[in-house]
């Protein structure tokens, strides 16, 4: 029987001899340096089936009370969970009278699962970085979730460089500014931007005296550690794109009539007024912020005190306006997963300075290029190992360090002429809002807009 493909074959001299899982791991920066690996006792507690899931830890929400006379609060145990939801593979078949012709064992093979597994790494990294924009979708076909995206993993605050352009240190340094304002950890500091839009930085750099930076920057051509706390800065061509609605691509300026919850205790849903009629008013992972003129701002994570900073939000649903009105289901930056708005004073979960209240306006953003800043290893990331795939020859590298994991293996289809080379891996990631920033950066390029 024939293969099932038409393979195109060659004889060659020599092939390159690289190992496989070192590619997998070194051209993808969020899946060999970036995210975070760590997990007690990895081999018993990490999953190795589509949909098992774990649990993150995270700190307790309390509030401080005043004087020595204690009043007990609830202890909430905070979790944030990471479900292993995507997988992927890369096949190639071959007949016997090919087998033994056409390919050098030693050779042809090494060459060919080289790139498989890159294009591998390219499918994993490329759906890992979707959580910066928190488009990563279910990708299991059994599951009641499959195909919408993952809302709970991904920032909810943001910096936008949509009309300026990210374009020099102070710009960076800004940032960060902004991200510690409300409370970070002071460690693993991480930026990744797109691939080609380092230069105008760069350059800024370039035109101040500063003869050490300046000769080491101009060698390497990269930003390099800076700031602080102090940051490394990474590139990818993999970072996605978010597309806005009607409302973030027109700068409309939106009234707020009312919300979900009158109390202000979890505001989940905000409708406003001022939208016109339009399909996708608003996209899933749109982001949008109170104006100045609604004086609210956000608060620190521990404290409850007033920064000086927006209200910002995401939006996690598509949501279409009529008749000038548009209700937007959002999620916010908290100590708790897929919680709201919170602004009753006393509450621990308690994080804008006052409640929303009709009047107030808000704008979405235009669509934009998504970075990424993110600190204390808050990108989770599981590419755990998988079964042996009986009968079949099989192969499953972990690497010791990130413990990533990749599975190959190989035999004939009984009865036919067929012999299957595979390469699979299945994997999970969640990045915690709370510790992470969206990076707005114009469509364009790193420029101004005119």
């Amino acid at each position: 029987m024939a293969s099932p493909t038409i393979n195109y074959l060659q004889q060659v001299q020599t092939y390159n001899s690289d190992a496989q899982l070192p590619g997998f791991l070194n051209q993808n920066c969020f899946i060999s340096d970036i995210c975070n690996h760590d997990y007690t006792d990895f081999d018993k507690k990490i999953p190795a089936n589509l949909g098992d899931t774990i649990g993150v830890a995270l700190p307790m929400a309390a509030v401080a009370n005043a004087g020595l006379v204690v009043s007990a609060q609830p202890i909430r145990q905070n979790i944030a969970h990471l479900s292993v939801i995507g997988s992927a593979n890369v096949a190639v078949a071959v007949t016997n009278q090919q087998r033994i012709f056409n390919m050098d064992k030693d050779g042809f093979w090494k060459s060919t699962g080289k790139g498989m597994v890159s294009e591998l790494g390219a499918k994993v990294e490329q759906a890992i970085a979707q959580h910066v924009n928190s488009s990563a979708i279910d990708m299991r076909t059994d599951s009641a979730t499959y195909g919408q995206p993952q809302y709970l993993s991904g920032p909810t605050r943001f910096v936008d460089f949509t009309q300026t352009g990210l374009l020099s240190y102070q710009a960076l340094d800004q940032s960060m500014s902004d991200f510690i304002s409300m409370g970070a950890p002071s460690d693993d500091h991480c930026m990744v931007l797109p691939t080609n839009y380092y230069s105008p930085i760069i350059g800024s750099g370039l035109t101040q005296f500063a003869p050490n930076r300046n000769n080491e920057t101009a060698q390497s051509w990269l930003v390099g550690d800076f700031g602080s706390p102090r940051t490394k800065y990474y590139r990818s061509n993999y970072l996605p794109v978010q597309v806005a609605g009607y409302l973030g691509e027109n700068s409309t300026t939106l009234t707020v009539t009312s919300t979900n919850d009158p109390t202000g205790a979890n505001v989940t849903a905000i409708t406003f007024s001022g939208a016109g009629s339009h399909l996708k008013a608003v996209r899933a992972g749109d982001v949008g912020y109170f104006i100045s003129t609604s004086n609210i701002n956000a608060l620190t994570f521990y404290g409850h005190m007033t920064t000086n900073q927006p209200v910002q939000f995401r939006a996690i649903a598509d949501a279409d306006s009529s008749g000038g009105n548009v209700t937007v289901q959002i999620i916010t930056n908290t100590h708790t997963e897929g919680q709201g708005f919170c602004s009753v004073a006393g509450n621990a979960l308690q994080n804008i300075s006052g409640p929303i209240l009709a009047g107030m306006q808000a704008k979405f953003i235009p669509s934009h290029r998504c970075g990424l800043r993110v600190c204390g290893k808050a990108f989770y990331v599981a590419i755990p190992r998988l079964d042996d795939e009986r009968p079949y020859d099989t192969s499953v590298d972990t690497d010791d360090e990130t413990k990533v994991s990749l599975r190959m293996y190989y035999g004939a289809v009984f009865g036919q002429n067929q012999k299957w080379l595979v390469n699979d891996v299945i994997w999970g990631a969640l990045l915690l809002s709370r510790y992470s920033q969206r990076i707005c950066l114009p469509l364009a390029g790193n420029v101004a807009s005119s």
